[in-house]
């Protein structure tokens, strides 16, 4: 053996692996570098949609939100004169046209960020509701049948919602007719979706709305007037009907009470019945 040439040998074979070694390290860290490359350019794409979303956002809410809304929003001089019905003060076929922008533009909300839909939500939900105001058949059917997909699209929960919005705008004449009209259609098209309990944020609401058009002097102007389909159509008691499927059993006497209070303060043949 040659002790010399052997640490020689021994010695190459450490710097080999030695050089090795730093060369593994340093392929590691060029690979985390590239992530970290990688990284940095995933951020800037991610910057730039976020921005891009952005502008579109701001886009809506300056420029086509309000234009929508202005289109759609009825004259309300107009809904409910009898001058509407005549001439150039006719506005049906304008009325008609703004009821499905009313159902785009809900649309539109629904793709946007939450709080933008809880903000513009309530202006076409009132828009629509005014649109039952008129006189027209064929514009408060549309309406109707508009805020129905309105509800269906977003869901039961906005039910009662729109039920006390009604009740606002509706007050008085034809106007409560069409209300309770118009409240057992929408609780009828969701009766596959509600439960027990979904009603009761809304039932003082819809039972104030029943003893009205059933036994107040709403009832006298139904005898002497048909002026309107809806006051021919007596949903009052399938309403009643629906309220005893979908409230919760704790509320049930809240519906009762109101009634037997009108059976001891009016006992004539008209009210029994």
């Amino acid at each position: 053996k040659n002790p010399k040439r052997d640490k020689r040998r021994l010695g190459s074979a450490l710097k080999r692996k030695n050089f090795e070694g730093r060369k593994v390290v340093v392929n590691e860290i060029e690979k985390v570098l590239g992530e970290e490359s990688g990284d940095e350019e995933e951020d800037e794409k991610l910057k730039d949609e976020k921005e891009k979303a952005k502008k579109i956002l701001e886009a809506v809410l300056q420029n086509v939100l309000p234009k929508l809304q202005d289109t759609i929003k009825p004259n309300h001089k107009l809904l409910g004169h009898k001058k509407s019905h005549v001439g150039k003060y006719f506005t049906e076929d304008e009325d008609l046209k703004r009821v499905p922008l009313a159902l785009a533009t809900v649309k539109l909300l629904q793709k946007l960020p939450e709080w933008v839909l809880n903000r513009h939500l309530h202006n076409v939900v009132v828009t629509l509701i005014t649109l039952l105001l008129s006189r027209s058949s064929e514009v408060r059917q549309s309406a109707r049948k508009t805020m129905q997909q309105v509800i269906q699209g977003l869901g039961v929960k906005h039910l009662p919602f729109f039920i006390k919005e009604m009740k606002q705008t509706l007050t008085r004449g034809f106007q409560v007719h069409v209300m309770i009209y118009t409240i057992h259609f929408m609780i009828q098209s969701m009766e596959a979706q509600l439960k027990t309990g979904d009603l009761d944020s809304c039932l003082d609401v819809i039972v104030d709305v029943c003893k009205q058009e059933q036994f107040s002097d709403t009832t006298e102007e139904k005898e002497l007037s048909t002026a309107v389909s809806e006051a021919k159509a007596n949903k009052t008691g399938e309403t009643y009907q629906f309220l005893g499927k979908f409230v919760s059993y704790g509320t049930l006497m809240k519906v009762v009470n109101p009634m037997k209070d009108i059976f001891e303060s009016k006992p004539n043949a008209t009210t029994m019945k």
